[in-house]
């Protein structure tokens, strides 16, 4: 068995056909294990049509798992249809982490074509996995695995936190930048996390259960040498923030867009987690900062103008701050909002639409 590991991502449905981005997942869950000398092999089954072929081929070259990522949904479907590629071809075990098996890992294990979930964070439990794993340990010395023994599931202790800024660059040597777009983006559009998690109670949300209301950020440093290093790798013209809510600390936020202002770098920015009562508390000065380097999309959760709706799904804002923000943003022509909302929901009426 060889120092090497398969990381697939799947499909995710119609979703495809618009946004193609980095698959930051498995780039993270990568960054430890290569670092500390496997051989890791992404494949990504949106962009690369042969994917079948190619799986098959590394499974040839015995490596000691293979990881899938999975979200609720349509990447499910197709994150077994790669699993039952591996098991038809191959008895190395099949390692599910994500979303989807962290909060639900009972469930994932039920499925035969599942041997292992990587619940959390996966940079140092998949890496001490593949350990136990090549090394013939028992599975029940690894943190932060759920897995099946003589048919029986065991969850094991969760992990310890990991510290983010000791986390090694990501390893974008392993994917190709030109296989990512976005629909509408004339230019390469590249994604960056420089927090985790969110303190907030949505119940339409993974993030509470998947972080139980703990935010932690990346240090100033170390954002803003992530961002370097994409602009100088990828030459991109847009940078996505996609952490589930950049803003809550506004002092921090602040200090980060302060340098990117320093640095002068010729790309815009967009931000997808930004919320309402985020907005609510910027000043004149912050947003005018935002403007200077080069922010352009604002992707805002408003959810509903149903105060009703607002409360059923615990989300702690008023419907009279959304409008307030709203005004407040027509001062700032550069600044595009997006906002999303929410419909369908349990007991809502045509009222709590309209």
């Amino acid at each position: 068995m060889a120092n090497r590991v398969i990381l697939v991502y799947p499909k995710s449905g119609v979703y495809d056909a618009v946004i193609k981005d980095l698959p930051l997942s498995l780039l993270y869950v990568a960054s430890v294990i290569h670092t500390k000398g496997y051989e890791v092999k992404i494949i990504d089954q949106r962009v690369e049509f042969d994917w079948k072929e190619k799986l098959i081929n590394e499974l040839r070259k015995n490596p000691a798992c293979v990881g899938v990522s999975a979200m609720t949904g349509a990447p499910i479907k197709y994150a077994l249809d790669i699993s039952r590629i591996v098991k038809l071809n191959s008895p190395v075990p099949v390692v599910w982490g994500g979303i989807h098996p962290t909060i639900m890992p009972q469930q994932t294990l039920e499925d035969d074509l599942v041997d292992i979930v990587v619940r959390g964070e996966g940079e140092l439990v998949f890496y001490d996995l593949a350990e136990a794993i090549i090394h013939n340990r028992p599975l029940g010395t690894v943190k932060g695995i759920s897995y099946k023994h003589n048919g029986e599931i065991t969850h094991n202790v969760c992990a310890d936190i990991v510290d983010l800024d000791s986390l090694p660059d990501l390893p974008y040597e392993l994917i190709d930048i030109s296989n990512y777009s976005r629909e509408g983006y004339d230019e390469r559009v590249v994604s960056v996390l420089t927090s985790r998690g969110c303190p907030h109670n949505c119940a339409f949300c993974y993030a509470p259960a998947l972080s139980g209301r703990r935010w932690r950020k990346v240090g100033l440093d170390a954002s803003i040498k992530s961002l370097e290093l994409v602009i100088n790798r990828f030459n991109p013209g847009y940078i996505c923030i996609l952490d589930d809510d950049f803003f809550i600390d506004l002092a921090r936020a602040k200090s980060i867009i302060f340098e990117i202002h320093k640095k002068k770098w010729n790309v815009k920015f967009d931000f997808r987690g930004v919320r309402i009562d985020d907005l609510f508390r910027m000043d004149s000065e912050m947003l005018s900062l935002l403007e200077k380097i080069g922010t352009r999309n604002l992707h805002i959760g408003a959810e509903s103008g149903s105060q009703r709706m607002l409360d059923l799904m615990r989300k702690g804002i008023k419907v009279e701050q959304t409008l307030s923000v709203n005004r407040k943003l027509s001062n700032f022509t550069s600044l595009h909002p997006t906002y999303n909302f929410f419909s369908g929901l349990p007991t809502e009426t045509e009222d709590d639409i309209f």
